[in-house]
């Protein structure tokens, strides 16, 4: 390879994208192989220094496009947050943070031997980076520095109708409409509209569509109404592209109108779901929940702001597959992050000004936890390294401070006992320990609604069937729930050992012969294949 050469550092990078692609099947070593190409490219200035710093920025952004946008078609954005700050990283990253520094990209941005590869990588990086910044309100510092770039780039590249151009478009003209950057977001807009008109067979149509139908104050010259009409007749959609469609309107739409659509609405989210189900391959069942989560998070956004719990937790139910029969109905208050802070109260989103408690959080969470990577706004929100265990009390003060900096517990505690709430559905990382903080508070230690399915009528606790299998402490964890039961006088019935079978434990579970059936247990949940997931 000669590396002052794009075109050969180009073939370079086409050939490691290959092994990557090669090495999907097995995520470890996959993952494994992506970082030592990062830590070998950082250290390419001490060993070949020849190598010019475009060529390293160009390798860099690549070598994490491939993981970065995977994470991106299955919803996973904590990974899509790590691997795109890894890609601009100035170290390994082994104490849990980033440091991050886009300097050399705009260098290389300017450098004209560089630029056009840089350029191209940048338009494919776009979409994640300002959908991180739309929907989860992180990475704002990466949105910052890629705006400016990305935008010139668009208003040069949209008339071609490459379809990675106008995806970073899309997501750029997003970002500007909510930092209220109107001028440069209305250009957008109508090199967009333009384009759809022209191109009504364009790959990305539908969702050029749904963007220029949904914004108000239009992005457009044209009313998004009339828009809306053109592309139901003219542009061909499939359901995908037609719920993004309806949201768009939706989300556009005044709140009497909105309520006239909502019933359809949540009819096309369901046909989606069923499409999505019937899928026969669990990564592309994955892939195409990561379309529909990215697609309704403003509409439940709307939802929980303006406090229609039916609405909500109907979405909810649709998309966690619970037929309509079988949905609650009692009262549920809902907790979700907005701006920095928990947000419970319809109407109350803090505003984004607010001191960051989330990265205060997140901060006392990683160093109370040991080496780990926790992101704010996130549900699949994980550890990277095991805890200790070990009681360390040298970060509990901090803990304490940072999590009633998050949540206002005082608060909440009047407000679900003034709502009369029977429990929580929680779109908080679940780190979060809100039942906890509760109960420290005297307040109402509500259970958490990890079921969107009616609960079942209460009855008294006498039988208990505890299953014990092979996994770490699991025969500790048992004798101690036996000896729990035991002091109330409860019955508890262990089944280990070669009566373990997946067909025993299904029957039990259709009887009706036990009030509790406890299994102890660990699971696995492949990051980029959450469907094979198992419990063990």
């Amino acid at each position: 390879m000669d590396p002052t050469d794009p075109t050969s550092v180009a073939q370079l990078l086409a050939h490691i994208r290959l092994q990557q692609d090669h090495l999907q099947d097995t995520p470890h070593v996959w993952e494994q192989f992506t970082k030592a190409l990062l830590s070998d490219i950082r250290g390419v200035p001490a060993v070949v220094p020849q190598v010019p710093e475009g060529a390293r920025v160009v390798l860099a952004l690549g070598v994490c496009w491939t993981p970065a946008r995977l994470a991106f078609e299955c919803a996973q954005p904590l990974a899509m947050w790590e691997w795109l700050h890894r890609a601009v990283a100035t170290s390994d990253n082994e104490g849990g943070s980033i440091d991050i520094d886009l300097g050399p990209v705009d260098r290389a941005l300017k450098d004209p031997h560089w630029a056009k590869s840089v350029e191209r990588i940048v338009i494919l990086l776009a979409p994640m980076v300002f959908y991180l910044a739309n929907n989860h309100s992180t990475g704002e510092h990466l949105a910052q520095g890629f705006r400016a770039p990305v935008f010139s780039i668009c208003a040069r590249a949209l008339p071609t109708g490459d379809k990675h151009v106008v995806e970073a478009a899309l997501h750029l003209a997003k970002h500007l409409v909510w930092q209220d950057l109107r001028q440069p977001a209305c250009l957008l807009g109508h090199a967009l509209e333009v384009l759809l008109l022209a191109n009504p067979t364009h790959p990305l149509a539908g969702a050029i569509a749904a963007f220029l139908a949904g914004e108000r104050p239009p992005v457009t010259h044209r009313d998004p109404t009339v828009i809306a009409a053109w592309a139901v007749q003219h542009v061909s959609m499939n359901p995908f592209a037609a719920l993004n469609l309806q949201v768009s309107r939706f989300l556009g739409m005044p709140k009497n109108e909105g309520d006239a659509v909502l019933p359809e609405l949540l009819q096309q989210v369901e046909k989606v779901i069923a499409i999505v189900e019937s899928e026969s391959d669990p990564a592309q069942v994955s892939r195409d929940r990561g379309i529909v989560f990215s697609i309704l998070g403003q509409l439940q956004y709307r939802l929980l702001q303006s406090g229609d719990a039916l609405h909500l937790t109907q979405l909810l139910s649709i998309w966690r597959g619970v037929p309509a029969d079988q949905t609650r109905n009692d009262r549920c208050l809902t907790l979700a992050n907005a701006g920095s802070k928990v947000w419970f109260r319809p109407g109350s989103a803090p505003s984004p000004d607010l001191p960051d408690s989330g990265n205060r959080l997140t901060t006392a969470f990683n160093k109370a936890l040991g080496k780990a990577l926790v992101t704010r706004s996130q549900g699949d929100t994980a550890l990277t390294h095991p805890a200790t265990g070990r009681k360390d009390l040298t970060q509990a003060e901090e803990l304490h401070d940072a999590l009633h900096a998050h949540l206002d517990v005082a608060d909440l505690v009047e407000f679900a006992f003034s709502e009369n709430a029977a429990a929580f559905i929680s779109l908080l990382p679940s780190l979060t320990p809100v039942q906890a903080l509760l109960a420290r508070a005297q307040g109402p230690a509500l259970p958490l609604a990890v079921s969107l399915r009616a609960p079942l009528p209460d009855r008294p606790v006498e039988r208990v069937q505890l299953w014990c299998g092979d996994a770490p402490s699991a025969r500790t964890e048992a004798i101690i729930v036996e000896t729990v039961f035991s002091y109330a006088g409860k019955t508890v019935d262990v089944i280990t050992g070669d009566d373990l079978s997946c067909d025993r434990f299904l029957a039990e579970f259709q009887r009706d012969d036990y009030d509790v059936i406890w299994v102890v247990a660990h699971g696995s949940h492949p990051p980029y294949a959450p469907d094979p997931g198992s419990v063990a």
